[in-house]
């Protein structure tokens, strides 16, 4: 063999040896998968547990990727080959929020902010009255003839704080000088409902309130409520969600200005407040 033949036959080798390496390479990094995560969380910044994440391939939904429920942090993980976009359909959310059919992510990180919807409801006795539901849109008459809606209120209010209370109970009347000092503070950035649906009439109410001087409005429901304790105050978000139920009189103006603080606050993010005492 001629020593330009052996020159040949090695660069040849060498070219075949390289293209082998080259595309095994390329085969593994095709093939090699990434960690994706998507968050399922409020536009206030409430992460969504149990919520149900599809995740397809394709934008024709036929493809399945991945399927689970968030954790309490409203994320799921999965490991797919890295690719330009993946579509998610999330299921079994919470009634109030807005779901659109399709989301399609183009980040390993991904963040999916539902808005709420105040679904109309005019009857307050079809609201579920629990920590992280979405309020019906509905619409109390006050004592003095005044219509309330959710929607209207929310529109120049940040939050409307519903008291419910009756005549006949001590704690009741006993959190209410406190309740009013803390509203002529915050009446500008936040609503006070008072709601009896147990005893007395409309004429006792505003007897009673024009002796205690409550100025906050006053309403009388014939009954559909019913709670296990008495008073019981509820904070609707600016975003139309229950984040706080407080069963007990509340005995101090500051702990009324404490929650009303929190809940007006320019730097506001959505959190389910079991106690008072959990507000920082």
């Amino acid at each position: 063999m001629t020593m330009l033949k052996k020159r040949l036959l090695l660069i040849t080798s060498i070219v075949l040896l390289l293209c082998i390496l080259f595309t095994g390479c390329n085969s593994t990094k095709n093939e090699e998968k990434v960690l994706y995560t998507v968050q399922i969380e409020t536009i206030g910044g409430l992460p969504l547990e149990d919520v149900m994440v599809i995740v397809y391939t394709d934008s024709e939904l036929k493809e399945l990727q991945w399927k689970a429920e968030t954790d309490k942090n409203g994320i799921i993980t999965f490991d797919a080959k890295e690719q330009d976009s993946y579509y998610i359909v999330i299921e079994e959310v919470l009634s109030g929020y807005k779901i659109e059919d399709c989301y399609e992510i183009s980040d390993r990180n991904a963040k999916i902010s539902l808005e709420t919807v105040l679904t109309d409801s005019d009857d307050i006795s079809a609201t579920t009255f629990k920590l992280g539901s979405v309020v019906g849109n509905f619409t109390v008459t006050a004592t003095d003839g005044n219509e309330l809606k959710v929607s209207e209120i929310l529109k120049t209010k940040r939050a409307i704080v519903l008291n419910f209370w009756f005549l006949n109970c001590q704690p009741c009347k006993m959190e209410f000088p406190y309740l009013q000092q803390a509203y002529a503070d915050y009446q500008g950035k936040l609503e006070v409902i008072a709601i009896n649906p147990v005893d007395g009439t409309i004429d006792d109410i505003n007897t009673f309130a024009s002796e205690n001087q409550l100025s906050f409005p006053m309403v009388k429901l014939d009954g559909g409520l019913n709670f296990d304790a008495y008073p019981t105050t509820v904070v609707i978000d600016r975003y139309g969600t229950i984040c706080m139920i407080h069963r007990g009189s509340i005995t101090s103006k500051e702990e009324f200005v404490k929650v009303f603080e929190y809940f007006t606050a320019d730097d506001y993010k959505q959190t389910l407040i079991k106690n008072i005492s959990d507000i920082k």
